[in-house]
């Protein structure tokens, strides 16, 4: 299993949006202009030192609440510092896109899930986080998703195949969206905090598009483990429905 520590910040290292923006952004001008990224699409590979660039920084949790370790900034400043790394390289963007717009919304908004705070520390310091919903006979529909979540007391066991999933091979965590089974299911559209390193979940192909890497994840009856939880996110129920996306 997986494991990794994350120090907590002292009083003069706390990361703050406030006034940390403009002094943000020109840093992290600075670092990405070092940085080669006329080759990276030959490589199929970022420059080595881009991740830890991004977590130095703190983009890894732009508008994450700063007590689950983000920088907590205004949409419109996030933004811009995803648009000065879209200058450099079109797929890092896309990174910072998918993690901090798609995927980190979905986790940060289920306070149930046991150790939320360890994922959510650990995924705005790097723990890159991948989104599931789209497949290959539903599109990004939600009602004609078919990939299952059978559920019983605690644990889902998810069943089906994603198609265009940006960073599935090299996240940590995947938000996968399926159609719950079992008793008393009633079919509902379900969020499921997946565990990259769960028996089951298999990475089948790579769609080679210039600029983005695209993967097409297959989940093999995967069980839930302790990486993998249900998620509820923000709706007027505050159930996870069909009303979350």
């Amino acid at each position: 299993m997986y494991t990794q520590f994350y120090p907590l910040f002292g009083e003069s290292q706390e990361r703050t949006a406030e006034g940390a923006a403009p002094n943000l952004y020109s840093s992290l001008i600075d670092d990405l202009s070092q940085l080669n990224f006329a080759d990276a699409d030959d490589r199929r590979a970022f420059p080595p030192t881009l991740h830890s660039i991004f977590a130095r920084h703190g983009l890894f949790g732009l508008t994450t609440q700063v007590e689950h370790g983000g920088l907590a900034l205004p949409l419109q400043e996030a933004i811009d510092l995803i648009s000065a790394t879209a200058s450099f390289d079109i797929s890092a963007a896309s990174t910072l896109v998918i993690h901090n717009f798609l995927a980190l919304p979905c986790i940060e908004a289920a306070p149930h899930v046991p150790e939320q705070r360890r994922v959510m520390w650990g995924a705005t310091r790097g723990d890159l986080c991948a989104f599931a919903l789209t497949e290959p006979g539903a599109g990004s529909a939600p009602r004609h998703i078919e990939a299952s979540a059978f559920m019983h007391v605690d644990r889902v066991r998810i069943t089906g195949r994603k198609i265009w999933i940006g960073l599935a091979d090299w996240a940590r965590w995947i938000v996968c969206f399926a159609r719950a089974s079992g008793p008393d299911a009633k079919g509902r559209l379900v969020g499921v905090l997946v565990d990259r390193q769960a028996p089951g979940l298999k990475v089948t192909h790579e769609h080679r598009t210039r600029g983005f890497a695209w993967h097409y994840p297959k989940y093999s009856g995967v069980p839930r483990c302790r990486g993998a939880e249900r998620l509820r996110a923000l709706s007027r129920s505050r159930r996870l429905g069909s009303s979350i996306i």
